[in-house]
């Protein structure tokens, strides 16, 4: 049971109330088995399970029955509604059973909670437009307010500016060296150019946080555009926080990381959206690997604010683009009973013979007259 102390503000639907989460949650994977004749039974991966969890909430005072009335009349509203939680963030929820057990002036519940998001469009087919970028631009302005409150100008020593340039221009270069291995030639002239802007101007700036922010954001805004592999080296090269000892220069060094990976994440974010695999298969793993280095990078925020704001564009990056992929086509595995033609294959999975160049490029095949090996088949 929740002692006083751990009762935190809390709403849903608008109807505030103190919640305290209890330990109970679950999660997992939704799968389908599938029997293929005369082929390899397979099992499908359908997405998410649906993420429960249980609350503890609490309404309290000389009202309380009237505070308890309007709670209990949004919980038993239909659909989905917004929860505001003390620890989740702002959430969609649908509301299962629920319990309430009445005390002088206080009144307690026991909430069952499922994440839900709402029903698709007939057609997902449209892939987002600008607005969809409103949490990656809320990412990086949190940042960066984070940044320029952290970073210290004080004892601006010949020391301090020094290893304050060499830690702009080492994370620089590895945003650079990223680019240049991942991106198009264009992309990576992009990114040069800021680099050399960035660099020119380091020693100056330093003394000035709102003004490297700025320039840090420039420097990171092609790097969505250069692609998921791009973001993903320069995350792994440029070092995260090591938590600061209370010296100025190991301070600088930590808010700096902070700025620097968190902006690169939210690239990500933006890349993963434009850049996702052509096959169901494959961007179901790239939004794993995405939602996975986000998950890592806001075990690093310094504080509630911009974890939130991290966490927040994990979130919306795993809703949209799982929108997205529902409209990419799938691959399965094809195990012939006996050695036979690609031909055949392309005719026993598809009715035709139209696919067979696909069989053969994506399985990489030598021989298509003596196929006994499993092959994997693009299904739409």
């Amino acid at each position: 049971m929740a002692t006083q102390t751990d009762w935190r503000p809390a709403s849903f639907r608008g109807v505030t109330f103190s919640c305290a989460e209890t330990p109970e949650y679950g999660g997992g994977r939704k799968v389908a088995d599938h029997e293929i004749v005369d082929g390899e039974p397979f099992t499908e991966d359908t997405g998410a399970d649906f993420a429960t969890f249980s609350l503890a909430a609490q309404v309290v005072g000389a009202d309380y029955r009237k505070q308890g009335d309007a709670l209990e009349e949004a919980l038993n509203k239909r659909g989905p509604g917004t929860l505001v939680h003390p620890t989740k963030g702002s959430i969609s929820v649908q509301v299962g059973s629920w319990s309430a057990t009445v005390q002088y002036q206080r009144i307690t519940y026991k909430i069952d909670c499922k994440r839900s998001g709402h029903p698709l469009a007939a057609s997902p087919t449209e892939i987002p437009d600008e607005s969809v970028w409103t949490w990656t631009q809320t990412l990086r302005g949190t940042l960066n307010g984070a940044f320029t409150s952290a970073w210290s100008v004080a004892e601006e020593g010949a020391g301090v500016v020094t290893a304050a340039v060499a830690s702009v221009n080492d994370a620089a270069s590895a945003v650079l060296d990223a680019a240049r291995k991942f991106a198009s030639p264009d992309l990576a002239g992009s990114v040069l150019s800021q680099v050399e802007a960035l660099a020119a101007t380091a020693d100056a700036s330093v003394r000035l946080p709102s003004t490297l922010a700025g320039q840090w954001g420039e420097l990171l805004a092609p790097m969505s555009r250069a692609g998921r592999d791009a973001c993903n080296a320069a995350l792994a090269a440029v070092p995260g926080p090591v938590g600061s000892t209370g010296d100025v220069i190991a301070g600088n060094a930590d808010a700096l990381a902070v700025m620097v990976r968190g902006g690169l994440a939210a690239a990500l974010c933006d890349a993963t959206v434009t850049d996702l695999p052509p096959t169901r298969d494959d961007a179901l793993n790239a939004l794993q690997a995405t939602l996975d280095t986000l998950a890592a990078v806001a075990r690093e925020m310094p504080d509630a604010e911009t974890w939130r704001a991290m966490m927040d564009a994990r979130d919306n990056t795993a809703r949209v683009v799982g929108r997205l992929i529902l409209t990419l086509p799938q691959t399965r595995v094809y195990s012939p009973p006996v050695a036979v033609s690609v031909f055949e294959v392309s005719q026993r999975l598809f009715g035709g013979g139209g696919m067979v160049d696909d069989l053969l490029t994506r399985n990489a095949i030598v021989s298509p007259l003596w196929i006994a090996d499993p092959v994997r088949a693009l299904v739409a």
